[in-house]
């Protein structure tokens, strides 16, 4: 019999100065096309990963500048202040 384990799921900003580890598998994923989501990041779109704060670890948590954005109040977006980019 084997056991399927996930392993964390990792990311980071494009200079590394901030990354992170999902330990749980994500709620959802979608693309979403939203005015907000296109000036985030500067794309006509953002792949938004959808997870419960408890289940992310921050490395250089500090470096990270979050803001909550309406009308999803939910939802925190966070840029590194090294780079600037998400």
């Amino acid at each position: 019999m084997t056991t399927d384990t996930l392993s964390p799921l990792r990311g980071s900003c494009e200079c590394s100065a901030c990354s992170f580890e999902v330990l749980t598998s994500p709620k959802a994923r979608f693309r979403c096309h939203c005015l907000i989501c296109q000036a985030f990041n500067g794309k006509p779109f953002a792949d938004v990963v959808a997870v419960r704060a408890k289940d992310i670890v921050l490395k250089n948590a500090g470096n990270i500048s979050f803001k909550k954005y309406r009308p999803l109040p939910n939802f925190n977006r966070g840029v590194c202040r090294t780079c600037g980019k998400p």
